[in-house]
């Protein structure tokens, strides 16, 4: 499920803690909607192509973060 299952670091600083916080607050809610869907609804995780070791706020790869999300979920759906 890409960023949400990732390893996170040890935080060390506030701002790590921060960040580690509203990861596992993003996880759980992300889990609990899935698992609190009505009946009938499918919903698809699709794969996220996401580079290792970006930053939450390093926008110096965009236009390859982008490219790997758009190659990652085009062979999912193909393969679908």
């Amino acid at each position: 499920m890409g960023q949400y299952d990732a390893p996170r670091r040890e935080p060390r600083r506030p701002i790590d803690v921060l960040i580690h916080a509203f990861w596992i607050a993003r996880r759980h809610r992300f889990r609990r909607d899935l698992a609190s869907l009505p009946e009938g609804v499918e919903a698809v995780a699709l794969p996220t192509g996401a580079t290792q070791g970006t930053r939450i706020f390093d926008f110096s790869r965009t236009a390859e973060m982008i490219a790997a999300a758009h190659a990652a979920t085009t062979a999912a759906l193909a393969s679908s």
